[in-house]
């Protein structure tokens, strides 16, 4: 079959082919180091490179790697041809892990749409300001039990505990309950050891029969998952989010069980709140290091006048916000990469595509794009108001029919927030604070942020952090 490529005829720069000796190489600093493999293999490889196959396996298929929005824009407006994959853990194929890792992320043509036409609308711009009192009000809920003395604490933790609420509260519509933020915590845990390290791979592969790892939380977390479900059975099923994935009929074909609402609740739920834990910490380093940054961004909320961190509608119009958040996401994407594999044979371009073939777009490296963002590596939110790239451009939330569902709340989330604890506090990063970046499913503080509030003085000091991130972000 052959595709059109997109993007008015644009055509995608030409694919090299990399020896097996440069594969290895390749394939083991993304496992190895994920962060840091995206700009060597531009350096070394190009920005669009394919990895042979294996010689002798049963089912042989190549790998691509692209770092330009033009692939990326092939690849994402074509899903029926590029499937989307998750980026979890597999561990023997045959595990409940194995059965509820995909979820959403798994579903594919017609099955897509009819998932995309039952939730759609419970992710709607509309759906977050109508949302939008309810999600201010368990921010400042949660702000308020967090020490403000100055004493030293991991925020990292704290905002994961905001994020599980506002995700339960507000997409899910069900505040307060004890429930669903069990069966959200144990997601958490879930997706913690789902993520693919080296420990997570043992237990993972070799686990199942004992429990082990991420086989006995994955039968902790559908337990609660399933449990929550069974509790909005006395709900029409347009009341909420749960209710209508708990009570509408599954695609044509398909039976309803358990396990399909198990997975589709685990994956919408961790996407919920791990990518807001992710950008919202990463935004806090990256003011903590450009205090010039982080004294405009007060400024503007001051202006604002008070009660703005109250006031969603208001918050989300903030220009300054907006572009400080942007860039955040432009420099650390929580998915450095994104993962699609090839349905049928297809050609695009001069490639041709087999069944099998697996293609990772390279988020980290095409948001670097320095033909679109000048001084790539620089901390600048000024230069959102000087362009408006794509998503493909811009690959934080996907692009394409694929595009992330909750991309709004997930925006609003993060403001609400940031816009809380500026308005209330001065945040102070801890002399012992060390910053190191890992990716798990998504970007992380490996060790936590050790953050001190107190009150507001209107002074901004660039802070000296330790830690790999400064081999990640060396301008900043």
């Amino acid at each position: 079959m052959g595709v059109k490529p997109g993007g008015g005829g644009t055509d995608v720069p030409a694919v090299s082919t990399v020896n097996r000796l440069a594969a290895v190489d390749i394939m083991t600093r993304m496992a190895a180091d994920p962060l840091s493999a995206g700009p060597i293999m531009v350096r070394r490889y190009g920005h669009a490179i394919k990895l042979p196959s294996t010689p002798g396996r049963k089912r042989s298929s190549a790998t691509y790697v692209f770092s330009t929005s033009a692939w990326a824009e092939q690849v994402l407006k074509n899903d029926r041809v590029f499937a989307t994959r998750s980026v979890v853990l597999r561990a023997n194929g045959r595990s409940l892990h194995d059965q509820i890792r995909l979820g959403y992320f798994s579903l594919y043509g017609d099955r897509h749409l009819h998932y995309l036409n039952l939730i759609g609308k419970f992710f709607s711009r509309r759906r977050v300001e109508q949302t939008g009192e309810r999600m201010c009000e368990i921010v400042a809920q949660e702000l308020d039990r967090w020490p403000d003395d100055g004493t030293d604490f991991d925020v990292t933790e704290e905002i994961a505990i905001v994020m599980r609420k506002l995700a339960v509260g507000c997409i899910f519509d069900h505040p307060d309950d004890q429930l669903g933020l069990e069966a959200a915590e144990q997601s958490e845990k879930h997706g913690r050891l789902a993520g693919f390290t080296l420990p997570n791979y043992m237990a993972a592969r070799f686990g199942a029969r004992f429990g082990a790892g991420v086989h006995g939380q994955a039968n902790k977390t559908a337990a609660l998952l399933n449990a929550w479900a069974r509790s909005t059975l006395d709900q029409p099923a347009d009341a909420n989010l749960l209710a209508a994935l708990a009570k509408s009929p599954p695609p044509p074909g398909e039976p309803s069980s358990d396990l399909r609402l198990s997975a589709m609740l685990w994956t919408l739920l961790g996407a919920a709140f791990d990518t807001s834990v992710s950008i919202t910490s990463t935004l806090l380093v990256l003011l903590a290091r450009h205090p010039d940054v982080a004294r405009k961004l007060d400024d503007e909320l001051q202006a604002a006048g008070d009660g703005i961190e109250r006031d969603l509608t208001r918050l989300m119009k903030l220009p300054y916000l907006d572009a400080v958040v942007k860039e955040a996401l432009r420099l650390v994407p929580p998915a450095p990469y994104q993962h699609r594999r090839v349905e049928f044979a297809a050609q695009v371009g001069s490639v041709q595509f087999n069944r099998a073939d697996r293609v990772y777009l390279n988020a980290w490296a095409i948001n670097r794009d320095p033909s679109i963002y000048k001084n790539p590596e620089h901390f600048d939110p000024d230069r959102w108001f000087a362009i408006s790239p794509s998503p493909y451009q811009f690959l934080s939330f996907s692009g394409g029919p694929r595009r992330c569902i909750g991309l709004w709340f997930g925006y609003a989330f993060v403001k609400s927030v940031i816009a809380a604890m500026l308005c209330r506090w001065k945040v102070t990063f801890s002399p012992d604070a060390r910053v190191n970046l890992k990716t798990v499913l998504t970007v992380r503080a490996a060790d936590g942020l050790l953050i001190g509030l107190s009150s507001r003085d209107g002074a901004f000091t660039r802070s000296d952090l330790k830690g790999n991130f400064k081999r990640y972000l060396p301008a900043c």
